[in-house]
């Protein structure tokens, strides 16, 4: 990954330990795909999205842990059967546009889950679906695996029936294998959606302002690596951050009480 982002104009930086990516670099990257549109493709061309349009589209949330049967007040871990459960009705609800796997298959080898739930997605309904990769071998072998439905490779990559969340570590990190998997499903054409997910007070400035700035720093370093791995891959700039409740962290007021 580090040759190919040295490649693009990126250099390491004099401990080895990061790569430096220069203004230019970050400005090429704005330039390929700025005005730009995204299509996250449904497998059957009726829930087509393309973004930006000009209004929102709704997901249906995602990867719980545990579930709890509303009827009988029990709660397990949940399981592939539970990522099922939850895609059908989402796939035959109108208000859910495209879909999130909205509880993880925790009982499967953690090197399968991502590829299992997207396989549940794919069965049971037909809307776009929206994972994540870990490493470079789950996002070649989900690019695969899409790749067969969508009718090859190229038509993959010019009708993305899947793309994927690809979250950065706050403050300013990201992990080296998630790294790898960007560039691979850059490769694929599928389009990266870089969340950005900071808590404003513990893990990006108090102030709007600089969480913004660090929100923003995070995504074009997710978008470089994406140019690097092919040029015009596409991409979608993300936010998922919100402020902290401070007085927590502080120790409650004395008159409070719960």
């Amino acid at each position: 990954m580090s040759k190919a982002l040295e490649d693009f104009g990126c250099s390491m930086s004099t401990d080895k330990r990061r790569i430096l990516i220069p203004e230019n670099v970050v400005d090429s990257a704005i330039s390929t795909r700025s005005g730009r549109t995204v299509l996250l493709a449904s497998r059957d061309g009726k829930n087509d999205i393309c973004v930006p349009c000009g209004r929102t589209f709704l997901a249906n949330g995602g990867e719980a842990v545990y579930v709890k049967n509303l009827i009988t007040g029990t709660r397990h871990q949940s399981t592939l059967d539970d990522v099922i459960d939850f895609t059908v009705p989402s796939h035959n609800l109108p208000q859910v546009d495209f879909l999130w796997t909205m509880s993880g298959a925790t009982e499967q080898p953690p090197h399968l889950m991502e590829l299992l739930e997207q396989r549940a997605s794919f069965e049971y309904s037909t809307k776009h679906y929206q994972g994540g990769a870990l490493n470079a071998r789950q996002a070649r072998e989900m690019s695969e695996v899409a790749a067969l439905l969508a009718g090859g490779e190229k038509e993959l990559s010019r009708r993305p029936i899947f793309s994927a969340i690809q979250c950065p570590i706050a403050p300013l990190k990201l992990d080296g294998s998630v790294a790898e998997a960007l560039m691979e499903l850059a490769k694929a054409g599928i389009p990266v959606v870089a969340m950005s997910a900071p808590i404003a007070g513990v893990t990006s400035p108090v102030a709007l302002a600089g969480t913004v700035a660090q929100v923003t720093a995070e995504n074009l370093t997710r978008l470089v690596i994406c140019q690097a791995g092919k040029k015009d891959a596409p991409f979608i700039f993300s936010s998922d951050s919100s402020p902290a409740c401070m007085w927590m962290y502080g120790g409650m007021p004395r008159t409070s009480r719960w």
